[in-house]
């Protein structure tokens, strides 16, 4: 599995993708990485369209799951804390 970014040019302006994204948020980060891993992205064109070049991990996900879930599997690389519990 590999995601080459490239720049837009003008002579991709009549360019046909499969999948158009638009935004690169949490919605559409997790859906890309779970079509990638089903494997529905295979031979298709992608496109995803964010105006921030994201040169840095500008990201905060929070959500609640068991440790050895898939969601914690996937996204290991960029989870950076985790609460072992909540005190309200």
């Amino acid at each position: 599995m590999s995601i080459q970014p490239i720049q837009y040019h003008e002579t991709q302006a009549n360019t046909c993708f499969d999948y158009l994204f638009i935004g690169l948020g949490a919605g559409n980060g997790l859906m890309l990485l779970s079509l990638l891993k089903h494997g529905v992205l295979h031979n298709k064109k992608v496109c995803v369209v964010e105006a921030d070049p994201k040169s840095i991990n500008d990201k905060t996900y929070c959500f609640w799951s068991h440790a050895n879930a898939t969601i914690v599997n996937d996204l290991s690389p960029i989870i950076s804390h985790h609460y072992q519990s909540i005190q309200v």
